[in-house]
């Protein structure tokens, strides 16, 4: 089975009934086929963001669009929000990375929120592991071309520190016992204790 074919056309009745045989889950194709349908999917199982984004969303004026919305726990702990929108809605897009753990416990910088637009699907319940919180799938809103760019745009905003806390994360990375050191303290303050005076400094060397 793919679902290549039915990125641009519905299913029939009997094809629907055909797929459910022997499937293990359920999916929503994003995209026009499904009236310009989008996931935004949440992985806060590598860092907590869903509720900081809601916050966000009620602060600039959606709070009334958000409970429209659908809103599903997903697998291993993440979320989805499930909308339509007036427009077109662009393939997968990755909106915000945080720096967290990945799958092997390193530390590094992870995508936690992208969407499932055109082209691309989103597994929901009754799928195992996932659990409605919020709305019904054959309920949706429709968001105005304004109201998904600011869903969007604040999911970016929420990665405006990233790179500067991955750039001392980096930093700390090799350090040793000298490096520790030299962080701490300049050879002036060291020898300034004990009892010694700086004669001259030329190109940020003690004399």
């Amino acid at each position: 089975f793919t679902w290549d074919n039915y990125k641009s056309r519905v299913p029939s009745l009997l094809e629907a009934e055909g797929m459910m045989h022997g499937a293990t889950a359920i999916g929503v194709i994003g995209g026009k086929v499904s009236g310009n349908l989008e996931t935004l999917d949440f992985e806060d199982y590598k860092a907590p963001v869903f509720d900081e984004w809601c916050a966000l969303v009620r602060e600039y004026g959606l709070a009334e669009v958000l409970e429209k919305c659908y809103i599903e726990d997903s697998i291993r702990g993440g979320k989805h929000v499930v909308y339509r929108c007036e427009s077109e809605v662009p393939r997968t897009s990755k909106l915000c990375h945080r720096m967290a753990k990945d799958n092997d416990g390193t530390m590094k910088v992870l995508c936690v929120i992208e969407t499932r637009g055109e082209g691309h699907y989103a597994c929901v319940y009754p799928s195992p592991g996932y659990t409605p919180v919020q709305g019904s799938l054959g309920k949706l809103p429709v968001l105005t071309a304004e109201q998904h760019d600011l869903f969007h745009a604040l999911a970016r905003s929420m990665e405006e520190h990233v790179e500067s806390v991955k750039k001392v994360f980096d930093a700390k990375i090799g350090y040793g016992v000298g490096d520790d050191f030299n962080a701490r303290a300049s050879w002036e303050q060291i020898l300034s204790d004990e009892g010694w005076t700086l004669g001259k400094e030329r190109n940020g060397v003690c004399e």
